[in-house]
C-alpha cells in the first residue's frame, strides 16, 4: 500500500528586503525583539509598503510582538497580496483553507494559490497540485496536479516530488512510468521526506521501477519508521519476522507491528494477531517493552 497525497497548507514566513527602515525592522525581528520589529514595519505597512504589510500580518498571526489577531493578519495579507506579494497570496490562499480569520472557502483558497504558484512560489505550485488531486475548491483534474506538482518539485520540493512520483506510480494525470517514480521518490527521500522513504521502500521491496533490494527496501522503511511513518514501521516489522532484508528477529518484528498499531493503522493489527500466535509469552512481553521504549525515544535507535 503506497501512502496516499498528504495535504499540507504550511504558512511561509517573514521576508528580508531592502531599505533602511525595513532593514532596522529586519534587524529587530531577526534578533527576538519582536516587538520593535512591529513598531517600524507598522507606519511601512500604513505607506503602502507591500513587504511590510507582508511581514506585519505574519506577526498578527502568530501572535509575534503583538496580540494575536488573524482578522488582522488577513487584512495585512490581503493589501500585500492584491499589491502581488506572492508569499502574502500564499498565506491568504492558507487562511482561506482552514477558516481561520476569514470564512472557510476552498474556491477562494484556490485562487489565492493561483496568483502565487504563477509567480514561481513553490508551496503554492504544491497546494495548487494538492488541490487538483482532491477536487478540493477545483475541479478534480490529475493533469492539472502533475503540472503543479512537477513546476513545484522542480525547485527541489521533497513533498511535491513524492506525491508526482505518485502520479507516475499509478499512470493519473501522466502516463504510468515506475522509473520516473523511483527516481522522484529518490529525490524527495534523499530529503528525508518520511512518505518519500517509505514509497522508495515499497519499490525496492517489490522490484518495480528498480531491482529487486530487500535490504534496501529495509534502509528505506527504517529512515522512515523513525520519522513517525506507520506503513513504514508495519513493513519493516514484517521484514523482520520473515528475515528479508534484515536478520530474522521476531522480537524486532513485533515492537514495530506493535508501535504501528499502537498508532491505530488496521493493517499492522491484521499483522499482530498473526504474529503474537508464532511468539512465546517471554518473547512478547520483551517486544511490548522495547516497544514502549521505542515510542518514548520518538521512534529513533530502536
Amino acid at each position: 500500500m503506497r501512502n496516499r497525497f498528504l495535504l499540507v497548507f504550511l504558512l511561509s514566513f517573514p521576508v528580508h528586503a531592502l531599505g533602511d527602515e525595513f532593514e532596522r525592522g529586519w534587524s529587530a525581528y531577526k534578533s527576538g525583539d519582536y516587538l520593535s520589529a512591529a513598531v517600524i514595519w507598522e507606519p511601512l505597512a500604513k505607506n503602502g509598503d507591500s513587504d511590510a504589510q507582508y511581514n506585519l500580518g505574519v506577526m498578527f498571526e502568530q501572535g509575534l510582538g503583538v496580540d494575536k489577531d488573524l482578522e488582522t493578519a488577513v487584512s495585512l495579507y490581503r493589501q500585500s497580496a492584491i499589491q502581488g506579494n506572492k508569499g502574502a497570496q500564499y498565506n491568504l490562499g492558507v487562511l482561506y483553507e482552514y477558516g481561520w480569520g476569514v470564512p472557510k472557502d476552498p474556491q477562494q483558497s484556490a485562487e489565492w494559490f493561483l496568483k502565487s504558484a504563477e509567480q514561481g512560489f513553490a508551496e503554492a505550485q504544491y497546494n495548487l497540485g494538492l488541490k487538483y488531486t482532491e477536487g478540493n475548491g477545483v475541479e478534480q483534474s490529475f493533469t492539472n496536479a502533475a503540472r503543479w506538482y512537477k513546476k513545484s518539485a522542480d525547485q527541489g520540493l521533497m513533498n511535491a516530488q513524492c506525491n508526482l512520483g505518485i502520479l507516475y506510480d499509478e499512470g493519473k494525470g501522466v502516463p504510468r512510468d515506475d522509473k520516473k517514480a523511483v527516481e522522484l521518490y529518490k529525490l524527495s527521500a534523499a530529503q528525508g521526506y518520511a512518505e518519500g522513504q517509505y514509497n522508495l521502500g515499497l519499490m525496492y521491496e517489490i522490484g518495480e521501477g528498480i531491482g529487486r533490494n530487500l535490504e534496501a527496501a529495509a534502509r528505506w522503511y527504517l529512515a522512515s519508521a523513525e520519522q513517525g511513518n506507520l506503513s513504514a514501521q508495519d513493513n519493516l516489522g514484517v521484514l523482520y519476522s520473515f528475515g528479508s532484508g534484515v536478520p530474522l528477529d521476531k522480537v524486532k518484528a513485533l515492537m514495530w507491528i506493535t508501535i504501528s498499531a499502537s498508532y491505530g493503522n488496521e493493517f499492522a493489527e491484521e499483522n499482530k494477531r498473526i504474529l503474537l500466535k508464532e511468539m512465546s509469552s517471554e518473547q512478547i512481553i520483551e517486544a511490548n517493552q522495547l516497544a514502549v521504549s521505542c515510542i518514548r525515544k520518538s521512534f529513533e535507535q530502536c
